[in-house]
Order: C-alpha cells, then structure tokens, then sequence
C-alpha cells in the first residue's frame, strides 16, 4: 500500500490519539478526520454518526484509540465498559466490513487482556483478563480475529502497556507521580510498589502505529521495551530530580502484578524499535511539567467517572 492520504481517528482526543494525529501530519498525511466524544461522537450513545461521518469521508486507514480505559473504575459499572469497548465497537465493525474503501483497522488494543504474567509473553499467548475493563476489551479483540477470518475485515491490533509522555492526562502515574512531588502532596500507592511495568514513550509508539500501516492484515503487534522495573524503581527515578513522598494503601481487586511485553515480532517485521530509554523519556515529561506547571497545577490529578 501506497502513504495513505485519508486516515481516521476515533478517540482523537485521547492521549495517544492526539499524539498519532500530530505524528501522521508531519509524516505527510493530508486528510485526517477525527472522531471524539468532544465532537459528540461516543460509543455510549450509539454508532450511527461514527458509521455515516466514515463513508462520507472514506478513509484508506481507519486507526482506533477509543475505549473506556480505567481499570480500576470497571468494577463500579462493568456493564458499561462492555456496552463501550465491545457491544458497541462490534457493531460499528459489523458495518464497516463490507466497505470498498477500507483497506485498513488499526485497533489500539491493551497487554491487560492477558492478565498478569512475568514471563515474556508473544502475540499468541492466551488470554486471561482480570478485571471488566480487561474482559470488554478482550471481547472486542476476538471479535474483531472471527470478522477476519470470516470475511476478511483488515484490522491489526497493537498492544503496548503504559505509555507515556509529554500532554498525558495527569490522573496517569507518571504525570501525577511529578505533579504531586511539586506540590508537596503524598502520592498514594496501591499495594507495596513491586508490581512489575515497562513504560513506553508516545514517540515510540507513533512511530510502532505508523510502521503498522503496512503491515498484513490479521496481525497482532506488541509494542514495549525490554526494561521492566517495580514500580517503586521507577519512581525512585523521578524522585533524584523531585523530593517525592509516597505512601502505601490496600490493593485494588484485580490488579494484575506484572506486564512483560515481547516484541521481537514488531522488530522484525515492520522494522520497529523503540528508542527512548526510560530516563530520556522521564527528562521530556520533567520538561512539559516544569515548563507549563502554572497551567497543569489547576487541572485535576484524579479521574472522574
């Protein structure tokens, strides 16, 4: 396939949405329609204006960030994420695999529909989610590899866990581990700080996003780093640059203890890698937060439902 010249992004708006559609300007895309709750399009309300706005503009790459995304909120609603992240999904899929003009659908998926495990786990490794949000998006996954194989529908799913950077939402761990610190606030942590992460930068991920583009359809693609580290590790980072307080609260239901993404696969078949290392990556969130901190001070550190 050919640069693409249309390319649409449902959950523009979100971190890595907005992110994307920055990175897909500067590689040359000319047209990009966006597709966001802001915009009045939601998954909640229905399907309808996502499907008719996307056959009147008819885009060649239809890239897909849009998902209720706190864990921990899912137990209070676990309905509601399945109706967001699958019923609903599933059928604007239902709709769209049929259209000429589709040549490709990258669904942003998440390492969380596997559950935790510390080995380093491929493309093919079973799923086992543990929480609702990881359940509604699993659903939506093995929905999305039957409409490949039954009719063909070109998506490509990417998984990449705990991204980061510059502009992310400040309720994130990294962005609020900083925010505290500068605030003289205790950062609350759940359980005792050992669940193992790896932490990706936003411009590794783009650039995974954008190499996926010409990758064959029916694939699955992990986007990661090989450095895992505790969590408390990482925040031993941040705290050589911020006098960082923390302290430790009960578990919450279902955390998994750890993500080991491989993505050997990426590497060598869409030429990926990723290439700011973790204390890199940290310097340009220092640098967002430090530079805009009298605007970021006033938006709220917590999610709301």
């Amino acid at each position: 396939m050919n640069q693409p010249s249309k390319i649409a992004i449902i959950g523009s708006t979100s971190f890595i949405g907005n992110a994307f559609k920055a990175y897909a300007f500067k590689m040359g895309v000319k047209e990009i329609m966006t597709l966001d709750r802001n915009e009045g399009y939601d998954f909640e309300d229905g399907i309808n204006n996502f499907y008719e706005s996307l056959c009147e503009f008819e885009p060649q790459i239809i890239v897909n960030f849009a998902a209720a995304s706190m864990v921990a909120e899912s137990w209070q609603d676990p309905s509601l994420y399945m109706h967001i992240n699958a019923t609903r999904q599933i059928a604007l899929h239902n709709r769209l695999k049929s259209e000429p003009w589709l040549d490709l659908f990258i669904q942003f998926s998440t390492p969380e529909v596997y559950g935790s495990d510390c080995v380093p786990m491929t493309e093919s490794h079973k799923f086992n989610p543990s929480t609702p949000y990881a359940t509604s998006r699993a659903a939506c996954d093995m929905s999305l590899n039957t409409f490949y194989k039954e009719y063909g529908f070109p998506v490509v799913t990417l998984r990449a866990a705990n991204v980061y950077g510059p502009n992310q939402q400040l309720y994130r761990i990294l962005p609020k581990a900083i925010m505290y610190a500068k605030l003289g606030k205790v950062l609350p942590l759940d359980g005792d700080g050992m669940s193992m992460r790896s932490f990706i930068h936003i411009d590794d991920v783009c650039d995974g996003i954008w190499k996926s583009m010409w990758s064959r359809a029916g694939e699955t693609y992990h986007l990661s780093t090989a450095e895992v580290l505790p969590i408390k590790e990482v925040l031993r980072k941040i705290r050589v640059t911020y006098p960082l307080v923390t302290e430790y609260r009960k578990e919450r239901m279902g955390k998994d203890f750890c993500y080991d993404l491989d993505s050997s696969k990426a590497e060598e078949q869409l030429g990926w890698t990723p290439k700011i290392s973790l204390d890199e990556g940290l310097k340009t969130v220092y640098k967002w937060i430090d530079d805009n901190f009298e605007e970021l001070k006033n938006r709220p550190t917590e999610f709301v439902l």
